[in-house]
């Protein structure tokens, strides 16, 4: 994850786990704290209304920024958002719309390869 107009990235070094949510459209949502940490609070943020499964609406913050993912040499721009109830990373269908994903319960892990058209 990155904030490429303040320069900043997180994890600094490493990798980050997400989970990939297709009911999800939007592009990657995080924890308020690894928002800060980006420095996204600092940019000029939106508000955007999130229909639950469960029905309810709630309010996300957002801001600009990228995920970077290093096997395929890709990077992806996007909104990326928060939410005082957020526990975990997840990344929805905006933020995998590059690349296909092939599970593989066998081994136990999620193959990504880049799409040749967009």
């Amino acid at each position: 994850m990155r904030n490429p107009l303040l320069g900043v990235s997180h994890p600094r070094e490493g990798n980050t786990i997400a989970v990939v949510d297709t009911g999800y459209s939007g592009f990657l949502l995080v924890q308020r704290r690894i928002f800060e940490k980006l420095k996204l609070h600092q940019l000029a943020t939106s508000v955007a209304d999130a229909h639950l499964a469960d029905g309810r609406v709630i309010k996300l913050t957002r801001a600009p920024g990228s995920i970077r993912f290093d096997e395929n040499s890709l990077t992806v721009d996007g909104l990326i958002d928060t939410h005082q109830d957020v526990s975990e990373t997840l990344i929805g269908m905006a933020g995998i719309r590059r690349l296909i994903l092939t599970v593989d319960p066998c081994r136990r892990i999620l193959l990504t390869d880049v799409c040749a058209n967009p």
